[in-house]
């Protein structure tokens, strides 16, 4: 319908219920970065209170088939959140973004919701953040 390349579709997953949101000019930055590449960036949103990311397309798929969306696109980058759990067997590129700041009961949010620990999957790329967001753009720019 709306016309993503295969292989060439970043979906961004901005939105946690759980976890801390990053700023949207992170996301809008990191949007344009990939779209430079060459790359199709659409957001994952489930209506008005998950806007679309500027300058990129909402799209919005029912769970049972999205897995399988995410491996039809390519790249999936989001905070970790249980959207993360269903998406984690897709043969994707998955960067799953965790604040180093926020804490989940005795540890970090990243040990303690990490895919590949729980063994949802082995192919995710986990990364910490701090407040340095132009270094996490690079560093998520330098994995493509």
């Amino acid at each position: 319908k709306n016309h993503f390349p295969p292989g060439k579709t970043v979906i961004l997953s901005p939105y946690a219920s759980t976890l801390a949101d990053m700023p949207m000019d992170f996301w809008e930055k990191l949007a344009r970065l990939l779209q430079k590449k060459g790359y199709t960036v659409c957001t994952n949103s489930s209506g008005e209170k998950e806007p679309a990311v500027a300058g990129t397309k909402a799209v919005f798929f029912p769970l049972s088939i999205a897995p399988q969306m995410v491996e039809c696109g390519g790249t999936f980058i989001g905070i970790r959140s249980g959207f993360c759990d269903v998406i984690s067997s897709a043969k994707a590129r998955k960067i799953i973004l965790y604040d180093k700041n926020n804490w989940f009961y005795n540890c970090s949010a990243y040990k303690y919701f990490s895919l590949n620990d729980m063994g949802l999957c082995n192919d995710a790329v986990e990364l910490e953040y701090e407040e340095d967001f132009q270094r996490l753009c690079t560093e998520i720019i330098n994995l493509f």
